[in-house]
C-alpha cells in the first residue's frame, strides 16, 4: 500500500507461505502496554492473509490470558509460538520480539523439522565465528542472523581428522581469512567437497596468507598478487577504496553498490574451467566463473613491489 513497501510482507516471506503443505499456527502473546504491539498486530495479520487456509494466527493478551499464557509457557509480552504436526508429532518454535525474519524462519523450522548445515573451517588463523569486535575480528552477529533463519553453523577442523572430509550434509563451507595454508589433505577433501557439487565461501586475507589458488584456478579463476585501484569507482576519494557496482546475479540482488576498503585483483576465465584434479568429474556444460562485482574500464592493479598493470 506504500510505495516503499514499509507494511508489505518481503518476497521471500511471501513464497514461503504460498509453498506451504502443512498446517501451521502462530500463536501470539501481546497485550496493549507491549512497545509495539500494534506492529505486531498487524504483521500477523499480513501473514495470515497471505498463508491463506494452510496458516491461522491466535492472538492473545498476555496481560489478560493468563491461562493461556500459562498453558504455553510464555514468560514475556510479546512470545510468539509457531505450531506445525499432529499433537504426537508437533514441532514448536518459540519466538522472542517477532521480527518477519524470526517468524518466516520459524515457519520453516517447524515446517521442515531440520536446519541447513553451515560448516566454518577452523585450524589456519581462520576469523571466529564466535564473537566478534574492535579488537578481535569475529561473525558473531553474522552467526545469529543466519541463526534466525534457521541455519546451524558449526564450525569444522579438518586437522584433527584421521582422514579429513567435509559433512556429506553441509550445504555451505565458509574459509574466513586463513593466515595459513591448509595440509595437502586437508586441501583434497575441499577439493573433493567443492567437486560433487558444494558451496565454498571464500574470503582471502592479503599476502602472505595463502591464496588457494590451486583450487580456484581450477574453477576458472585467478588470483593476482595484486591489489586493485580505480579511479571512476572509488569511496572518500581514495582509489584503493572501491565502491563497485553488482552483477546481475542472486547473490547481489538488492544491492545498489558494494563498498570493499581493501581487495585483491582476481583474473576470471570466461570458458568453462576443466576438472580441478585428475579424475574428477568435468564441470556441467557452461558452468563458469560468475564475477559478482566489476570494476569500471579505467580499473588497473598494483602488485605487491609497486608495479602496476592492465
Amino acid at each position: 500500500l506504500t510505495k516503499s513497501k514499509q507494511y508489505s510482507l518481503s518476497d521471500q516471506t511471501t513464497k514461503v507461505l504460498k509453498d506451504l503443505k502443512t498446517k501451521v499456527t502462530i500463536t501470539a502473546f501481546v497485550s496493549d502496554e507491549q512497545y509495539n504491539a500494534d506492529k505486531l498486530r498487524r504483521l500477523l495479520h499480513q501473514y495470515e492473509v497471505a498463508g491463506g487456509s494452510n496458516l491461522t494466527v491466535k492472538i492473545y493478551d498476555f496481560k489478560t490470558d493468563i491461562d493461556k499464557a500459562q498453558e504455553y509457557g510464555a514468560r514475556f509480552d510479546g512470545t510468539m509460538y509457531v505450531e506445525c504436526g499432529a499433537d504426537d508429532a508437533k514441532r514448536k518454535e518459540e519466538i522472542q520480539g517477532g521480527t518477519e525474519e524470526q517468524i518466516t524462519s520459524a515457519i520453516l523450522a517447524a515446517t521442515t523439522g531440520q536446519k541447513t548445515l553451515i560448516c566454518a573451517l577452523t585450524g589456519h588463523g581462520e576469523i571466529a565465528i564466535e564473537g566478534g569486535g574492535p579488537d578481535k575480528p569475529g561473525f558473531g552477529m553474522l552467526k545469529s542472523i543466519l541463526q534466525n533463519q534457521q541455519y546451524q553453523i558449526d564450525p569444522l577442523n579438518l586437522v584433527t581428522q584421521a582422514t579429513p572430509a567435509v559433512p556429506s550434509d553441509c550445504k555451505l563451507l565458509i574459509i574466513a581469512g586463513a593466515k595459513y595454508a591448509p595440509s595437502a589433505k586437508e586441501m583434497s577433501a575441499i577439493s573433493r567437497y567443492v567437486d560433487q557439487g558444494g558451496n565454498l565461501m571464500l574470503l582471502l586475507e592479503p599476502p602472505p596468507a595463502p591464496d588457494f589458488a590451486d583450487l580456484l584456478k581450477a574453477h576458472g579463476v585467478t588470483p593476482l598478487d595484486a591489489q586493485v585501484k580505480d579511479p571512476l569507482s572509488s569511496a572518500e576519494g581514495n582509489q584503493a577504496i572501491l565502491a563497485t557496482m553488482p552483477q546481475e546475479h542472486d547473490v547481489t540482488r538488492g544491492l545498489q553498490f558494494v563498498v570493499l576498503p581493501t581487495s585483491i585483483a582476481f583474473d576470471v576465465q570466461e570458458a568453462a574451467p576443466p576438472p580441478s584434479m585428475p579424475g574428477a568429474p568435468p564441470p556441467p556444460s557452461g558452468d563458469k566463473a560468475k564475477p559478482l562485482l566489476k570494476t569500471s574500464d579505467s580499473a588497473s592493479v598494483a602488485n605487491l613491489a609497486g608495479r602496476r598493470g592492465p
